[in-house]
């Protein structure tokens, strides 16, 4: 099997995830307002977990053995253009929420107090630092996929970006980081488990995208990225996009809308991570059609 239309087919498994988090939500085994999840219900996140990692092994061992793969990353092209478009509009939006919404519980100057200093005058030092800067490294990683999808829509290569890249992976992994400053995340919070996977699973794809396109690496960094957002898809877009609903009946629209943009970026890092392969006599340039 090509390595494109084997990652093609695991991509579809999101859409039964998506469809199992969205019964799960809505027969009442997640618990509201907690989170958490009942009693009963254990087996299933353990076959789900399980199945995701079946389907990651093996695309990963698909295109590690696959003489077709590409030698790098294969260009974005019109429908990665317009996701990036959206991530960055996504991202932009949700920045704007998190820091009204932080505005509005502190005041400017408490961020640059110590926690003494906060606890001093009776504010509550709950990781809002960290929001605060996952916020703004969201802006910059915001900025960055404009220009990626713009340069995109040119079917230019991925832009590497420079500085702007590194903000891209940050942004999810200090998203994950402030959910632990907040508070203790329990094993049965499935909401914010899930939240914290689908973080550190899009940090480790969009790490593997700009790293291989501002160091131009091939076939290895190509067969991690695809695995990645792979893996990001599943947590982002078939686990966490049914949370959404949770999060506005709880009244986190901050919440709500990072999901949008976590779900988002995930699907844009899962096209321009689409695997490339070619056929004999070609010279790589042209996806799989």
């Amino acid at each position: 099997m090509r390595p494109l239309r084997a990652y093609r087919l695991c991509l579809l498994l999101t859409l039964p995830l998506f469809a199992l988090r969205l019964f799960e939500q809505q027969s009442g085994a997640i618990e509201r307002p907690s989170g958490f999840l009942a009693s009963g219900f254990l087996w299933y996140h353990a076959a789900v977990l399980l199945l995701i990692a079946g389907c990651c092994c093996a695309l990963r061992i698909i295109i590690k053995k696959s003489p077709e793969s590409g030698e790098a990353l294969p260009r974005p092209g019109a429908s990665g253009a317009l996701l990036l478009l959206l991530s960055g509009a996504a991202a932009l939006v949700s920045g704007i929420v998190t820091i009204k919404e932080i505005g509005d519980e502190h005041l400017f100057i408490e961020l640059l107090m110590s926690r003494a200093q906060l606890l001093a005058v009776g504010a509550s030092p709950d990781g809002f630092k960290l929001r605060f800067a996952a916020a703004a490294a969201g802006f910059i990683a915001a900025l960055w996929f404009f220009i990626a999808g713009i340069k995109a829509f040119k079917k230019a290569p991925l832009w590497d970006g420079g500085f702007l890249a590194l903000c891209v992976p940050l942004w999810p992994a200090l998203t994950a980081i402030s959910r632990f400053a907040h508070s203790p995340v329990n094993a049965r919070d499935s909401v914010s488990v899930t939240q914290l996977a689908a973080c550190m699973a899009l940090a480790l794809a969009c790490c593997c995208l700009t790293r291989g396109a501002a160091l131009a690496e091939g076939k290895k960094t190509a067969r991690r990225a695809a695995v990645f957002s792979l893996l990001a898809v599943y947590l982002a877009a078939g686990i966490k996009l049914a949370d959404i609903g949770f999060y506005l009946a709880c009244g986190e629209e901050s919440e709500a809308a990072l999901t949008a943009a976590l779900t988002l970026a995930a699907l844009a890092a899962a096209v321009c991570a689409a695997p490339k392969t070619t056929k004999p006599g070609e010279d790589g340039e042209k996806n799989e059609e």
